[in-house]
């Protein structure tokens, strides 16, 4: 009677906890993603997104719509008519952008969100956005804890064949960061690849396991990531653009809508980040960023770690530089 009592208390857990890891490491994909949750992902900004691998795999094998990474940071957010993602819409280019980025995002970050696309990358176009403030002295990856992913760590130990010297410097670089020297499994394996020493066949069947359950959660979690962009920001951008699409129109449009957004001060900020941003502070910001140095940071060999990936991957990719 007695063990009988105790199953009915204990018996649910351990089979609510069978149930859970049997979900999480069956064969088969968890949920279906539709062409309009990529189309909606594509401008989303989601952190789920970003650090996940289920919804970039269906947009880059999606062979109806070509979309195409554009890797960057804050600049992403600026969806307004003149938006590549909106022009690509509008005039129905051969591409759509898929917007991987916002404010905080940085190169280390996206090599390792490349990870899991190499084979959707392979053969394909990326563009690359670069902002000169990640270029600062100390390291600025205050960042990178929010956009950490175990995933894309676990497919880049798993595509690691043969030992580089990318491969290597960014074990060293990882082993920086908190994430991955608190987490005894990662910590172990990257610290072997920092060393030159390849994963033995036991450490690949452990990331083998912790990717299919990472992979899992991934597929989960992705569908609470649903994102009013494209009704909100999208769609109503559009219907402000030309019917054609004449390069001479747009930058006459585009023109005027910078010199009206951009009317209230001498630097062409536009008005309304002078007013809450810089009106009251221009004094105190007056010569402020004179002795910014860029020549030295962190920062450079990241983004050289980011191009040797993109080159393996890709056989175009066009990098921009802001200016402002």
């Amino acid at each position: 009677m007695k063990k009988r009592g105790l199953w009915w208390i204990f018996g649910p857990v351990l089979v609510a906890f069978i149930l859970v890891g049997a979900l999480f490491l069956a064969p088969f994909s968890l949920n279906h993603i539709t062409k309009k949750d990529v189309r909606e992902a594509s401008v989303s900004f989601s952190k789920n997104v970003f650090k996940g691998e289920a919804v970039k795999t269906a947009a880059f094998n999606d062979h109806s719509k070509r979309y195409v990474p554009f890797f960057g940071s804050s600049e992403l957010l600026r969806l307004d008519s003149m938006h590549p993602a909106i022009l690509a819409e509008k005039y129905h280019r051969n591409y759509q952008p898929f917007l991987l980025g916002q404010a905080g995002t940085e190169s280390l970050t996206h090599y390792l969100s490349m990870q899991e696309m190499t084979p959707a990358l392979h053969k394909k176009q990326a563009v690359f956005i670069v902002s000169q403030q990640w270029f600062t002295k100390k390291d600025s990856k205050l960042s990178f804890p929010e956009f950490y992913s175990p995933l894309q760590t676990a497919d880049w130990l798993r595509h690691i064949k043969k030992i580089t010297p990318t491969d290597r410097f960014m074990a060293r670089r990882l082993l920086q960061q908190s994430q991955i020297k608190d987490n005894e499994l990662y910590a172990k394996m990257i610290t072997k690849i920092s060393h030159n020493k390849p994963l033995s066949k036991t450490d690949r069947k452990v990331l083998a396991v912790r990717h299919r359950m990472l992979l899992r959660e991934d597929q989960l979690f992705s569908s609470f990531s649903k994102s009013s962009n494209w009704s909100k920001r999208v769609e109503p951008a559009l219907k402000k653009l030309p019917e054609q699409d004449d390069n001479n129109e747009l930058t006459r449009q585009a023109t005027s809508v910078g010199k009206k957004q951009t009317s209230n001060n001498r630097f062409q900020i536009k008005n309304s980040f002078y007013s809450y941003r810089v009106k009251l502070r221009l004094k105190q910001l007056a010569g402020s960023q004179r002795d910014f140095d860029y020549r030295q940071s962190d920062e450079y060999a990241d983004f050289q770690a980011v191009l040797a990936e993109i080159c393996k991957t890709t056989y175009g990719c066009s990098v921009y530089y802001p200016t402002c």
